[in-house]
């Protein structure tokens, strides 16, 4: 048990190096994409380790963080010396296994070197055959082998032999469309998922049945014979923290049709939002359609629950309750037609030092989708009467008209961190420092018919600020 903690250890490292820091398309190396094999199952992909560790550094500045390399740390927790190519793309891989109850066996990293001597000379290599060598790695046992421009490194041979295997195949660039290739020449981050591969694996379809049978009829196994991948990205800019989603399906599937009637823009999506000093922003838009299957989806997993023995064994009424909560979650769902929603860096001042800002267009009736979020609130207590979210619960208030701004009437939602277990008239000073005077305090109201608006943060100015800006369309 020591040894498989060690391990894993020593791989979370390399994961968080796939995630602390890399780019191309300035330089001319192939992209870490070809080196990755066509039949993985996933790839965690980092496109420059060297400028995304300068570009976490320079977060970490405007953060007021201790300025430091989380690359250089890193290396020397890992051991990494000599040999590692500080400029190159990284790459964590799960390649296919046969036993899906241990996905991670399949797991293994590409790292980057431009002299594969220099950098496993100090880790003692051990010719295990196959190519593969066995080599100490702060002490644990791993394995390890060249691989063109990489070392291709993992807790076992297995996968290393199917990566070597793959050497002449095509990588998984190939299952890339233009648009995502260009898109991973300006990410800093790239996480991929083989969903058609993982799908099409014996061992994998050996569960579905079993699947389908526990889903209550909620699942079809058929919906996953559409599915082609799925693909997170993150870019790091001078505006903050930019998150980019990407799904792949087969043409004329269902899902294909879903996707479809969404209609694609050009313009802006953060309409609202201040503009301040982002750390993340995020924009949503979607049709009838697509929020009708959002809610369907939603609606099942809530089913789902409503039908297990703990929440059962709670009476009747949290069963009804359940179903109403579930309800009302779906409706709202149902009438969402975009989102925006950003978190920044706020100048320091008594109200704050980190602020929420959140955009959502409805189909209509904004003033009652507020309404209905007074009664939900309640009902989570009921729907789900167990100690642990009544305490939850019994902390937040929700004030309806508490205030006006520019003329309109402004929701206020409370958590009251003196009610919280253990809490403490320090803990809530430290608190404040942080979230403001007003202590966690989100502002909430319908703009118009359409517009919902809310910030937590940057106190009544910031609250006014975003309502001019949904009155205006701008950001």
């Amino acid at each position: 048990m020591k040894r498989q903690k060690s391990i894993s250890g020593i791989l979370a490292g390399c994961m968080v190096m796939a995630i602390v820091p890399f780019a191309m398309g300035a330089d001319d190396k192939p992209s870490v994409l070809t080196a990755v094999p066509g039949d993985a199952w996933a790839a965690l992909c980092i496109r420059n380790i060297g400028e995304l560790d300068r570009k976490l550094m320079t977060l970490g500045e405007r953060m007021n963080a201790p300025p430091m390399s989380p690359l250089s740390i890193l290396k020397g927790q890992i051991g990494l010396a000599a040999g590692f190519d500080d400029h190159g793309g990284v790459a964590v891989v799960i390649m296919p296994v046969s036993n899906i109850a241990d996905p991670m066996s399949g797991l293994a990293v590409l790292l980057p070197t431009g002299d594969y001597a220099a950098l496993t000379g100090p880790m003692s290599p051990e010719d295990v055959g196959d190519g593969v060598s066995r080599i100490l790695l702060i002490g644990q046992e791993m394995y390890v082998a060249p691989y063109g421009a990489y070392a291709a490194m993992a807790p076992s041979p297995e996968p290393i032999k199917q990566i070597l295997a793959a050497k002449d195949s095509p990588g998984i660039d190939k299952k890339w469309t233009k648009h995502q290739l260009k898109r991973f020449d300006e990410d800093d981050l790239h996480l991929w998922i083989n969903l058609e591969g993982v799908v099409a694996s014996p061992a994998v379809q050996g569960m579905i049945p079993m699947l389908a049978a526990m889903s209550g009829g909620q699942f079809d196994p058929k919906e996953l014979d559409d599915v082609r991948c799925l693909s997170v990205a993150l870019r790091i800019d001078k505006s903050g923290i930019r998150l980019g989603i990407y799904q792949s399906v087969k043409e004329d599937s269902e899902q294909a049709k879903i996707m479809a009637s969404g209609k694609t823009t050009s313009k802006s999506m953060l309409t609202g939002l201040p503009k301040e000093d982002f750390l993340l922003a995020f924009a949503l838009r979607v049709s009838k359609k697509q929020a009708d299957e959002v809610a369907k989806g939603l609606g099942g997993l809530i089913d789902m629950m409503i039908l297990q023995p703990t929440l059962a064994s709670q009476g009747p009424n949290a069963v009804s309750e359940a179903k109403r909560l579930g309800e009302s979650i779906t409706g709202m769902i149902r009438e969402m037609r975009q989102g925006a929603i950003s978190i920044s860096l706020l100048p320091p001042s008594p109200d704050g030092l980190v602020g929420l800002a959140k955009v959502v267009t409805v189909e209509r009736d904004a003033k009652g989708k507020c309404a209905q979020i007074a009664e939900i609130l309640p009902r989570i207590a009921a729907a789900l009467p167990f100690p642990e979210v009544k305490a939850a619960m019994d902390t937040v208030e929700y004030k309806a008209g508490a205030e006006t701004l520019k003329g309109v009437k402004v929701d206020h939602l409370i958590v009251h961190v003196d009610r919280m277990d253990g809490a403490d008239q320090k803990t809530f000073t430290e608190i404040k420092k942080i979230v403001g005077k007003e202590g966690i305090l989100i502002r909430m109201a319908a703009v118009d018919d359409k517009h919902i608006a809310a910030t937590f943060g940057g106190g009544k100015k910031r609250m006014e600020k975003v309502i001019d800006l949904v009155k205006s369309k701008s950001a």
